[in-house]
């Protein structure tokens, strides 16, 4: 009724308003107009005001930025939720004069790479059950890429195993570390993605330091001064396998897993990172790998206890959930959250990410234990969230393979189990890929198996997809980057 009294006024009104009246009202609307739009440019250029720019909304991402009041010269940077990662030269941006940022930050959608492992159960460890071919998947689109990146090359006649693949985005490449390998020492491979390479090449030894540091260690070794694990860089001879590897805050990491020579094979606790800083010109810093101890760029991200065939989960860019694994001679069910960038509170410069410490802080100071003992086991995020689905793994060294899945919620901080996956799984993979979990590879009873599962997070379920792996794989490496890096997809 209101409505229909409305439309009766304004036509009365239009009906009593001659064409001249009309004609003048509309060309004050659009004088107006014109106007404010070059209001604020007359104020900047009148009364030397600032213009300031808008904090960027960026969809499956959030931004943190330098200052609340982001005046020319400011800074923000795109975290990208899980499922996500940031687009290649679009993770920061700069406020410049007239209130434009300098780009806009992006996420996308990843895809992946995978390589190595083993292909079968026979023979372990021997050429004919392992491989070191590299195959490019596009779950979201649910096909193989064409595989333009060539196999990872050979330590010693042998394949890598058990091995990690880093995304590094400043340096635009993918870096093959540790495993087992015909070489006692653990390497790292590099592939690079801009400008394209034709191989991959040697990058660096990950258990050796910057000059110095290495120099410093060598003499208080001479000097029997310092126990061989209280060296900044204890492990340079030995070579790591069943770790866990991430790029946080930009910088390759890798913690935990099986440091071993030809003597002994032991769990970790120690962390190894590759800040890429000392790129910078104008704050340059010895080239190397760093440790907890290291004189330069030491990393806060500190294991509480050994671990290798465990998994991890990183927080926001800034904390790491390190989960269950094998530990002093038995598997543990130990969960543990670390904060691997910032070394106080205060230095913490995203409100979003400080609320999250200090409402779960009960939960980040004491984790709560898997239901029980795994090892060998698979976690990643949801999709767009902090909480944890970990599948698989087995429970002791003569168990099989389990199919069962816990989801840990950080709202009442408990482990809880969910529907079991299709295959029992042992050495897979676990990732989220836009707003999909899936489970990849692995050892299922006696066999190793090619076949991927999808996690429906609404209804807690699993099924088998169609696109399977070129090959059945178990403990292989794997790593999601930016499908806009990649012309093949």
């Amino acid at each position: 009724m209101e409505l229909k009294l409305l439309f009766c006024i304004i036509f009365v009104i239009l009906n009593r308003t001659n064409a001249s009246d009309i004609e003048n009202l509309e060309k004050r609307i659009v004088d107006l107009e014109q106007y404010i739009q070059t209001l604020e440019a007359n104020l900047v250029k009148k009364y030397g005001l600032i213009q300031h720019c808008e904090t960027p909304d960026v969809p499956h991402g959030r931004v943190t930025c330098s200052s609340q009041l982001l005046k020319p010269g400011e800074s923000c940077r795109v975290l990208c939720n899980s499922g996500y990662i940031v687009t290649p030269g679009h993770g920061n941006a700069t406020c410049q004069s007239g209130g434009q940022w300098s780009l806009q930050l992006e996420c996308e959608v990843p895809v992946i790479i995978l390589s190595g492992g083993q292909t079968s159960l026979s023979n372990w460890g021997g050429d004919s059950s392992s491989d070191s071919s590299v195959e490019i998947l596009d779950l979201e689109n649910q096909k193989h890429c064409k595989p333009y990146i060539p196999d990872m090359p050979f330590w010693n006649n042998t394949h890598r195993i058990i091995h990690n693949l880093i995304y590094s985005p400043e340096t635009s490449e993918i870096l093959s570390c540790g495993g087992l390998s015909g070489e006692s020492r653990a390497t790292c491979d590099s592939w690079k993605f801009k400008p394209a390479a034709t191989e991959w090449s040697f990058h660096s030894y990950p258990h050796k330091g910057p000059g110095i540091e290495m120099t410093m260690d060598a003499f208080a070794g001479i000097k029997g001064r310092v126990d061989p694990d209280k060296l900044t860089h204890p492990h340079v001879e030995k070579g790591r396998y069943a770790a866990e590897s991430f790029t946080m805050d930009s910088t390759p990491m890798i913690l935990g897993g099986m440091v071993f020579d030809e003597e002994s094979h032991q769990a970790t606790k120690t962390s190894r990172a590759f800040p890429v800083d000392w790129y910078s010109l104008n704050k340059p810093k010895p080239k190397g790998w760093r440790g907890e101890k290291s004189r330069y760029s030491a990393i806060p991200c500190k294991m509480n206890i050994p671990r290798a065939f465990f998994c991890s989960v990183k927080v926001d860019d800034y904390g790491v959930v390190n989960i269950g694994g094998f530990s002093n001679k038995t598997t543990t069910l130990d969960v543990d959250f670390r904060e691997c960038v910032h070394r106080k509170f205060e230095d913490i410069n995203d409100n979003q990410y400080q609320q999250f410490l200090i409402s779960h802080k009960n939960l980040t100071d004491d984790m709560p234990n898997l239901p029980i003992p795994l090892s060998g086991h698979a976690c990643s995020a949801l999709p767009n969230s902090r909480n944890i689905l970990l599948t698989g793994g087995k429970r002791h060294e003569k168990d099989t393979s389990k199919s069962h899945t816990y989801l840990f919620d950080w709202k009442d901080g408990t482990w809880k189990k969910q529907w079991d996956m299709v295959k029992p799984r042992f050495g897979h993979k676990m990732i989220t890929v836009g707003d999909k979990m899936y489970a990849i590879g692995g050892s299922s009873e006696d066999n190793v198996v090619d076949s991927i599962e999808q996690y429906d997070p609404i209804q807690g379920k699993w099924k088998e997809i169609e696109i399977k792996l070129d090959k059945p794989r178990v403990h292989f490496g794997l790593v999601l980057v930016p499908r806009s890096i990649l012309a093949v997809c």
